[in-house]
């Protein structure tokens, strides 16, 4: 397999690559290619991606970002127009007074370091999974997340036919969250209230201020490397939780995630999709 290398600089996981075995097989029937974020702080990741794929096949690609947040400054989005990148968001937002702010808070959070005692949980199994990290059909790609649902509803048998009124949390790992939204929606649709959380590589602080967005951090071992810290947040009490997830079974990496959530939840299962 080969693939295109690019740097992120300002993320925890700097060095990122791009198979290009599948950019090669979308190529001939591509003009455009739109990059899609949660938020675009200053565009120079999306630029680094460009430029390599600029050089690789020669300019045939036009650009557009689409995202909820655009905090990017008037020199970033100048040089995105000179590029002919449009650029389309939600919300613009203002990034020079976030140290200053930050500065503000104590940091006197909850902070959990990694346990991996053993515990009681439910694990499903649901087969035909899709990997989204690869080129696919997106319309296939929601099908089979549907089919996911069918097969969660089958094997949890009364929990999914009863949860009208619930509290709900569904938690996705890592990059594998648009399986754990679509079910969370799907129990929307069926009278349950949910959340739905991911785990993250981002070691963010934690205050006990009112105003101030995350309260607890929990430190977990990845579920795809046990080697790696990874961190999720402020975990609520619920009825029922589901563990969403693509990853190799490592008992100790998902048994620290287990253990946080169980801190105030103790109905747990496990869904992996393989």
């Amino acid at each position: 397999m080969n693939y295109l290398f690019f740097s992120e600089e300002h993320s925890h996981a700097t060095e990122q690559k791009l198979v290009k075995d599948d950019i090669d097989r979308a190529a001939a029937e591509t003009d455009r290619i739109i990059f899609i974020e949660d938020e675009v702080t200053t565009g120079k990741t999306i630029r680094n991606i460009i430029s390599i794929l600029d050089r690789e096949y020669d300019g045939k690609f036009k650009y557009s970002v689409a995202s909820l947040l655009n905090g990017m400054s008037e020199e970033n989005l100048e040089r995105y127009k000179r590029q002919g990148i449009s650029l389309y968001y939600l919300v613009k937002t203002d990034h020079s007074t976030y140290g200053d702010r930050a500065e503000t808070f104590k940091g006197d959070g909850f902070y959990y370091k990694c346990l991996d005692k053993v515990v009681e949980y439910t694990t499903i199994y649901v087969k035909n999974r899709m990997d989204a990290r690869r080129l696919i059909d997106s319309g296939k790609y929601e099908e089979a997340c549907e089919n996911l649902w069918r097969e969660i509803r089958e094997k949890t048998g009364n929990m999914a036919d009863n949860i009208s009124g619930k509290r709900i949390l569904v938690i996705g790992t890592e990059e594998f969250m648009f399986p754990a939204l679509y079910i969370g929606r799907k129990m929307e649709k069926e009278g349950a209230e949910v959340r739905c959380h991911s785990t993250t590589r981002s070691p963010i602080a934690v205050s006990l201020e009112k105003e101030y967005p995350l309260h607890s951090r929990y430190e977990l071992k990845s579920l795809y490397d046990p080697d790696r810290r990874t961190f999720i947040y402020d975990i609520g009490k619920y009825d029922k939780v589901l563990i969403v997830t693509d990853s190799p079974e490592i008992k100790e990496s998902q048994e620290t995630l287990i253990n946080a959530v169980r801190m105030q939840n103790k109905d747990i299962t496990v869904v992996r999709w393989c």
